[in-house]
């Protein structure tokens, strides 16, 4: 099963410590003091931040201008295990981090960094609220993030698993005005840290919850979880805020990119929205969640797509322990067809240069009938799906093309 992401937060009389887990309770992020780590090591190559346009200037190791900034770096031992780049912003206070102030709320904090050679980012989750995540092949991976705080119930002194105490303690102990932490999932130069999100590219997850975990399981994947097919999101929070009777209402939501849907569901984005499946699960029983506005508190969600990709939230959800799936009707891959972009090249008797790549392009007609990621052509309409495949010599540079097409019948 793939390794689950959580993200929880905790305030200290100093301030916020914010903390991403796995299931075992192994912190994979945190916002400890300026620039140290409780889980993997500091990390600062192309490390800046930058709030509402305006970058700050480093002024001691974690800080920047007036805010705190963390980067660590958590490195898997195992196939399997979570590799990510875990981020949080602060304030600055006399012990450290500070939380940020209500004032923080709207603005839009962007992160940039260079990965270590060899590591390949894939998703990007948090507690926050994220606007966009870019990652520049051509700059050594480059990742840009930006993203607004969330505010969040928070549950203090409490040792269990974070879902338990989202059951345990029906009462937030604070509520925060504004928390910004989160992490980078990668691969590393061996394929450690996939955890199947290699389907997903791009993904980003967001959530005010007190806790959520994000699994992946695409239908388009062989190899995978069968108890579940696409994203499944656990959520943990407490039921009402710290007055004990105003019920606590958070979100979440999830962005996949145009080539995120291809590569999980085999489809483009609107042909995705036409069979989407969008699921809540609480107390062993799942419900079908709908479009329309006036439905039970946490089972109503929007989705949005266009050809850049699809959005889905859900903007009101209720605790203590809700499951999201994000899937398709009956769970299947809506592709009808599926070729490798390697064999089609080789049917066209195209020559790749040695050390060069494949890129292909789906023609403008053929958009409603097929779609490309870059190993793969999924046709999910009938029709004739055209396109172009290109060759590349090792230096990028074009060594050839060649155009053809195929027909989706079934």
């Amino acid at each position: 099963m793939n390794n689950p992401f959580s993200v929880w937060a905790r305030s200290t009389v100093v301030g916020v410590v914010g903390l991403l887990c796995t299931l075992a309770t192994a912190g994979v992020a945190h916002a400890d003091a300026p620039g140290t780590c409780t889980q993997g090591s500091p990390y600062t190559q192309g490390l800046t931040l930058t709030v509402d346009g305006a970058q700050q200037a480093p002024v001691s190791p974690g800080v920047y201008g007036s805010y705190a900034l963390s980067l660590c770096r958590v490195a898997g031992q195992s196939q399997g295990s979570t590799n990510t780049y875990n981020f949080s912003v602060g304030g600055v206070g006399p012990g450290g981090q500070a939380d940020l102030t209500e004032a923080d709320s709207e603005k839009t904090f962007t992160i940039t960094f260079v990965p270590q050679a060899g590591d390949m980012p894939l998703t990007a989750e948090g507690k926050a609220r994220i606007s966009s995540f870019a990652i520049d092949a051509a700059n050594a991976n480059a990742v840009t993030l930006s993203a607004k705080p969330i505010g969040f119930a928070d549950i203090w002194a409490c040792h269990e698993m974070p879902l338990q105490c989202a059951i345990d303690h029906p009462i937030a102990s604070v509520f925060h005005e504004a928390n910004l932490t989160g992490a980078v999932r990668y691969a590393d130069a061996s394929g450690i840290g996939a955890a199947g999100f290699t389907d997903l590219p791009g993904l980003t997850t967001s959530s005010g919850a007190y806790v959520f975990f994000v699994w992946a399981s695409c239908p388009t994947n062989t190899n995978r979880d069968q108890s579940f097919s696409g994203l499944k999101i656990d959520l943990g929070g407490p039921h009402f805020l710290p007055d004990g009777t105003t019920a606590n209402i958070g979100s979440v939501s999830a962005y996949l990119p145009a080539v995120a849907v291809a590569s999980c569901f085999g489809a483009s984005p609107q042909a995705y929205a036409a069979s989407a499946a969008i699921t809540r699960t609480e107390d062993g029983t799942t419900t079908a969640a709908s479009k329309t506005a006036g439905v039970d508190s946490g089972l109503h969600y929007v989705l949005t797509a266009t050809d850049a990709g699809v959005t889905v939230s859900i903007p009101d959800v209720t605790f203590s322990q809700p499951t999201y799936g994000v899937g398709t009707k009956g769970g299947k891959s809506l592709a009808r067809v599926t070729k490798k972009v390697a064999v089609l090249a080789r049917s066209a008797h195209l020559k790749v240069p040695k050390g060069g790549s494949l890129r292909i392009s789906i023609a403008s007609s053929s958009r409603k009938v097929c779609v490309a990621t870059a190993s793969k052509v999924y046709g999910f309409a009938k029709g004739k799906c055209s396109y172009t495949v290109k060759a590349l010599n090792k230096m990028g540079k074009p060594a050839g093309s060649k155009r053809g097409s195929f027909a989706v019948r079934r």
